[in-house]
């Protein structure tokens, strides 16, 4: 997926382009990378930011950044936090599921955590349950942008370019959930000219923080979380050659596809 041309053709920038930054370093990514256009795109390069995360401090501070043209602003945020969560959990004791048509992947003698509105803590599980507990919301709102971008193209295409870390608890819990979910909403409206890119930042992308570096038992789940996270992601290519299907249940939402998770 180009963004940058040769400016002597006039064509520096591609436009047409939704940047999504998932969970804490996505959305840190696609922050930066809107400070870094600010200056050269214009409104007519349908150029747009988002950001889809858990941790409610890290986004309020983003938000109030925005006011001197750092950040996203409040229309580019997107909270998967909601606070009925905890109460979702304690229904997964007692050889009960943490609810039936929430989650299914969920185990129902998932461990008892508490779970702040400080994101997911390096919990893929506690991540993907965030978004298929916000989906009524997240459905309207992001579908809500999608068809904006694309009908505000004047050549009727878009590209959405999703940026998530692979070690950490949101961005990699929903990584595969959200995609689709985009994938499948295109897929409804027929759009022709859409195609999904990703950029998934490794492990080691931390490692430079001598905080994180040094602390084994963190830089050890990091790594799991990586070596998970490209596991699910090699079986999302193969689905579309072997026939498998990808599945997301959330209450009465089902989607079920099998093609590829990304194009670039």
């Amino acid at each position: 997926v180009r963004i940058f041309g040769n400016e002597d053709k006039n064509d520096r920038i591609s436009g047409d382009i939704l940047f999504i930054g998932l969970g804490g370093v996505g959305g840190k990514v696609v922050t930066a990378l809107k400070g870094i256009l600010r200056d050269q795109i214009t409104s007519e390069d349908n150029i747009h930011f988002l950001m889809v995360d858990s941790d409610i401090p890290e986004m309020e501070e983003t938000i109030k950044n925005s006011r001197d043209g750092l950040g996203l602003n409040a229309l580019e945020v997107l909270s998967i936090y909601r606070p009925n969560l905890e109460d979702i959990l304690e229904k997964g004791y007692n050889n009960k599921p943490v609810q039936e048509t929430l989650a299914k992947w969920m185990r129902p003698d998932f461990p008892k955590l508490t779970i702040g509105s400080d994101g997911a803590h390096g919990n893929r599980q506690i991540g993907r349950l965030m978004f298929s507990n916000a989906y009524e919301d997240m459905r309207i709102l992001l579908f809500e942008k999608l068809e904006d971008l694309y009908m505000d193209s004047v050549s009727n295409k878009l590209d959405v370019i999703i940026i998530s870390s692979t070690c950490g608890g949101t961005g990699s819990g929903i990584l595969g959930d959200i995609t689709y979910n985009i994938r499948a909403y295109a897929k409804s409206r027929k759009w022709k000219n859409f195609r999904i890119g990703g950029c998934l930042l490794m492990p080691d992308v931390l490692f430079a923080d001598r905080l994180i570096y040094e602390d084994d038992e963190l830089r050890t789940l990091l790594l799991a979380n990586g070596h998970a996270t490209m596991l699910e992601v090699s079986e999302y290519l193969q689905a579309a050659y072997e026939g498998k299907n990808y599945v997301f249940e959330s209450t009465s939402h089902r989607v079920s596809m099998s093609e590829n998770i990304f194009d670039a």
